[in-house]
């Protein structure tokens, strides 16, 4: 089951928060730091590991929204 893509503010208590940014772009954050972001080009989700969304370091592209959140999580 894919993981559903959040509003503008979802909380997920047990593996931190997803914050949709924009249309395209969400913000992973867990115990109050920001893990990574992620942009959706059409189907496609470009993972960027770090806080700062210009500076990030591209670490996954997936058509998986669940796994680009776990994969942030799992770098934390």
């Amino acid at each position: 089951m894919p993981f559903p893509v959040p509003p503008l503010t979802a909380t997920m208590p047990a593996e931190g928060r997803v914050d949709r940014l924009s249309e395209h772009t969400y913000r992973v954050v867990k115990d109050g730091r920001i893990l990574g972001f992620i942009n959706k080009i059409d189907e496609l989700c470009v993972v960027s590991a770090g806080s700062d969304a210009g500076a990030a370091l591209e670490v996954l592209q997936t058509r998986d929204f669940a796994r680009a959140v776990k994969e942030l999580q799992d770098r934390a």
